[in-house]
C-alpha cells in the first residue's frame, strides 16, 4: 500500500504514527497557502472558493454538496 501526500507551505511531510508502517510518498504539486479547514469553513458559510482550488474540485464539491452546513461529509 502507498500512502500519498501533498506538501504545504511550512509543514514538513512526516509519518504519522496511526498509520504505523504505511511510508508516504511525497507528491510534488504547487504550493497552495491554503488548509483543507478554510475551505470547509468558507463553504459552509456560504463563501466562494474558486480562488483557492481548481475548477474541477470547487465543482465536485458542489455537485456533492460536501460541507454544507453541519452536515458531515
Amino acid at each position: 500500500m502507498t500512502l500519498a501526500v501533498a506538501n504545504r507551505p511550512g509543514t514538513p511531510v512526516a509519518p504519522n504514527p496511526q498509520l504505523g508502517a504505511v511510508a508516504p510518498q511525497a507528491i510534488p504539486l504547487p504550493m497552495m497557502d491554503v488548509s483543507s479547514t478554510d475551505i470547509r469553513r468558507r463553504i459552509a458559510a456560504g463563501q466562494g472558493i474558486d480562488d483557492l482550488v481548481p475548477t474541477a474540485v470547487a465543482r465536485y464539491i458542489d455537485q456533492h454538496r460536501l460541507y454544507r452546513g453541519n452536515a458531515r461529509s
